[in-house]
């Protein structure tokens, strides 16, 4: 499992609505953190949580947190709807994020995707609200997310 946090910065490259949907490309600030891991022995599975604390540990680490801070570009997708504590937006950025691959064919390598709640307000978007960020995984960013600031795009992507 691992934990993030997507900041995006106040250099907005671009956005737009699309009813109630803001879709904005930003630099941005990721952080994450690993908080365990799997290992397989044959066909059982043990799951062991980081730091590793146990005694019987396979693997022990000095470091108290396994963490990295990239900065790069993404879109910013927040709607009223992700606001609802029903909605699973894990589920919704895994899905996002298999569509976005369909219509813009790039390597599952060099995007992917979060979730977060904005901590203040970052231009139409209130403070607190959930949002879904699509993001290059490269340092220093490609920018090829981006493509989801295209109308077509972004309807494709969300009628698909």
């Amino acid at each position: 499992p691992v934990r993030s946090r997507v900041s995006p910065s106040r250099t907005v490259h671009g956005g737009l609505h699309l009813g109630a949907l803001v879709a904005a490309e930003a630099d941005l600030q990721l952080w994450r953190a690993v908080l365990g891991y799997r290992e397989h022995q044959g066909s059982q599975a043990k799951s062991v949580s980081y730091p590793c604390s146990q005694p019987d540990a396979p693997t022990t680490f000095s470091q108290s947190t396994f963490a990295r801070t990239v900065f790069t570009s993404g879109v910013l997708l927040a709607h009223p709807s992700l606001d609802a504590r029903d909605v699973d937006l894990q589920v919704v950025s895994s899905l996002l994020l298999e569509a976005f691959l369909v219509v813009v064919p790039l390597e599952r390598q060099d995007v992917d995707v979060d979730t977060d709640v904005l901590r203040g307000a970052w231009g139409p978007v209130a403070a607190e609200r959930r949002f879904v960020c699509l993001f290059d995984q490269a340092s220093g960013s490609l920018r090829l997310t981006g493509r989801l600031r295209e109308v077509e795009v972004l309807r494709r992507l969300l009628e698909g």
